[in-house]
């Protein structure tokens, strides 16, 4: 089923979370907001899905937040939906957000995580900095849309998730990219 109505959108999502849900604590289960367009009038969508699923409550109450940093096995990670996007060279985005971390946070003093993770751009990518510090962009589970079209007439989405994990001092990660139907070639 292919619709526009964030009800139904809300409903296959939690579809698509349910065989994780068996697997893990609810309690470690953190939703991050993204932009109205992604998740509805101030993140709504996403705070209604944090509320179906039992996600964890942020400090103000709600089921889901706009960045999330998380301490696990003594790696800082940094979660937040937004990035620039970039059709054509992905990594020069990523690198200029690991630049930008490194000066604002040490700047304001803050920590710079050892993983962020970012979401916007619906494409799997990963960027290092040769430090041990990581920069992911995430598949997504939207096929293209209008906005998609308008903007990047030639973008193909990943489709898929991505799993990261700490093994002893690495940071480990795997994507899962889900094959996308060919186009149809009218003659």
């Amino acid at each position: 089923m292919v619709t526009a109505l964030p009800k139904d959108q809300r409903r296959a999502a939690v579809k698509c979370l349910e065989p994780l849900l068996k697997v893990v604590d609810r309690k470690n289960v953190w939703v991050v907001r993204g932009p109205g367009f992604h998740d509805g009038l101030a993140g709504m969508d996403a705070v209604a899905i944090g509320e179906t699923i039992g996600a964890r409550e942020w400090e103000d109450g709600q089921s889901a937040g706009w960045v999330l940093w998380l301490e696990h096995q003594g790696k800082l990670f940094h979660f937040t939906h937004h990035i620039n996007p970039s059709s054509v060279y992905p990594q020069t985005p990523m690198m200029r957000q690991m630049t930008e971390a490194k000066i604002n946070f040490v700047d304001n003093g803050f920590p710079i995580p050892d993983v962020q993770v970012r979401s916007h751009v619906h494409n799997f990518n990963v960027a290092t900095d040769g430090e041990g510090r990581w920069l992911f962009t995430t598949p997504c589970f939207q096929l293209r849309s209008e906005y998609s079209v308008k903007k990047i007439p030639m973008s193909v989405p990943d489709i898929g998730a991505l799993m990261l994990w700490v093994e002893g001092d690495e940071i480990r990660w795997q994507s899962v990219r889900y094959p996308l139907a060919k186009p149809k070639i009218n003659r």
